[in-house]
């Protein structure tokens, strides 16, 4: 019975021995269990903000690596919480690495952008023509300019710069950043040869296109110069021909330009400028170039808002009103002064040289703009003599016949007195030098309206006027009639100041 209870005791042992070298640490804390959680994102062209597939993305510390997909997607379904550095990588572009934090059971997503590697990039290459083409001639003075081209890397976009000069390379523009494949120019000089050529650029490399020229067209010889009010607010100058139907804008400016009058040489034009707020005279060649202004004084008095200027019969000098004096001007500028002097409260407006080269024909006014008379005096402001008495009714615009016998004005002969100076009636007077006959030319003008500004034609033959209803701000019209007045023949819309070229 010992001996059983001996051998019962050590079986225990030897059992307890072996549980204990079959399970070590059967009392210890169970094994850690790695926390994780999600990171995910998207992979992007830097330069075109587009998804780019096939990126490899792997991480610091290192777990495993992903790709993106055709949306430039990626994702890490389960990775271990912690800090790490994200590394994208894509054949062609630079390598970007940004610091990421994954937490527990939380979806960490993050943007990373990749820049392109100049070592793989293509440059731009022009494709198709170049409109207009290369040394092409009788182009418009207003056209726009078209070229083709693209980028091998389909994920860059292209900018383009183009340069256009006259003849001499030093007049010209330079246009920057364009998208499109075309630009629209205006203003170019007629009959002037152009040199133009275009930088492609994508974010690496500029490409520049070859050099290309072409020619305007000549000068049309319109016959008509007016003023017309542009879709802009301001008033520009134009030409323009019926029977060509062409018409070219001469002024582009953002100030109000009115009044052209071609000189006798019909190689120069003078005008009124409002710049720096004051009208002034300027003067310009018949296509429009070489703009500049001559006055030192303003154009201006009572009731002038800058009205009133004439050409000499010789071209070498231009008269015009500044207050209660008639003063002159060189065509260059070079020389300036005064002819004769107003009368007493009264200041200059309208004027007109003698095709002769004897006589001055002047309006003058007062601060009522209704009071308004007509002088007739010599070349050099001497004997001037009252030509058209102060009526009733706004006097406006005289102008010489071709023969310097008879002066045009125009004059409201409802005899409506109104300081704004809105005129009711106002109808196109001829009255004979010599004799002071009368004649009235709008005898054929519609009720309601206003003849205005008339001005006779190079051969004496016809008359030029603007016609607008008098409602205050009406849009004015372009008529022609014979010198005797009669039958009218619409010409322009949306016109007034004319003057025949």
């Amino acid at each position: 019975m010992q001996h059983f209870n001996r051998m019962r005791v050590a079986i225990l042992f030897v059992c307890s021995i072996v549980i204990s070298l079959s399970f070590p640490g059967c009392n210890e804390d169970k094994l850690d269990v790695f926390a994780t959680g999600v990171l995910d994102g998207n992979v992007m062209d830097f330069t075109s903000e587009s998804d780019l597939e096939g990126a490899i993305l792997t991480t610091n510390p290192p777990t495993v690596s992903v790709a993106s997909d055709s949306a430039g997607y990626f994702i890490f379904k389960t990775i271990e919480v912690g800090d790490y550095n994200l590394i994208a990588r894509k054949n062609g572009f630079v390598s970007e690495s940004v610091a990421v934090s994954v937490q527990e059971e939380k979806a960490s997503t993050v943007v990373i952008l990749l820049e392109r590697s100049s070592e793989y990039n293509d440059p731009p290459v022009f494709t198709g023509s170049f409109i207009p083409g290369n040394s092409v001639n009788d182009q418009a003075v207003d056209l726009t300019l078209r070229w083709q081209a693209l980028d091998p890397n389909r994920e860059d976009s292209l900018l383009f710069d183009v340069e256009i000069y006259e003849s001499n390379f030093e007049d010209g523009w330079i246009f920057e950043g364009l998208k499109d494949t075309l630009l629209e120019v205006e203003g170019l000089r007629f009959n002037t040869v152009y040199y133009w050529q275009v930088t492609a650029s994508d974010p690496f490399i500029s490409v520049q296109s070859e050099l290309l020229s072409f020619r305007t067209r000549a000068l049309p010889d319109n016959e008509y110069m007016f003023t017309r009010k542009t879709e802009d607010g301001d008033y520009e100058i134009f030409s323009a021909d019926t029977v060509a139907n062409t018409m070219v804008q001469l002024t582009r400016n953002s100030v109000e330009d009115w009044q052209p009058r071609l000189n006798p040489l019909r190689n120069k034009v003078a005008y009124v400028s409002h710049y720096n707020l004051e009208p002034h005279i300027y003067t310009m060649d018949r296509d429009g170039s070489n703009q500049r202004k001559i006055s030192r004084r303003p154009i201006t008095g009572y009731n002038n808002p800058g009205r009133g200027l004439a050409w000499s019969p010789q071209g070498d000098r231009i008269i015009y009103g500044n207050y209660d004096r008639l003063s002159f001007i060189q065509y260059d500028g070079t020389m300036e002064g005064v002819i004769t002097t107003a009368p007493a409260n009264r200041h200059f407006r309208d004027m007109d040289y003698s095709p002769d080269g004897t006589m001055i024909v002047a309006l003058t006014v007062g601060v009522d703009p209704n009071d308004s008379e007509i002088y007739l005096m010599n070349a050099d402001g001497s004997n001037p003599v009252l030509l058209v008495d102060n009526e009733d009714g706004i006097i406006e615009a005289p102008c010489f016949s071709i023969d310097s016998k008879k002066v045009l004005f125009t004059r409201d002969v409802s005899g409506y007195s109104s300081g704004t100076g809105r005129q009711l009636d106002a109808h196109i007077f001829s009255i004979d030098i010599s004799t002071r006959f009368v004649d009235d030319l709008s005898s054929s003008k519609a009720d309601g309206t206003n003849d205005t500004n008339p001005r006779y034609s190079p051969n004496g033959a016809y008359i030029i006027f603007e016609n607008a209803s008098n409602v205050p701000g009406s849009e004015k019209t372009l008529y022609s009639m014979s010198s005797g007045g009669g039958t009218r023949t619409e010409l322009f819309t949306n016109a007034e100041m004319p003057d025949w070229r």
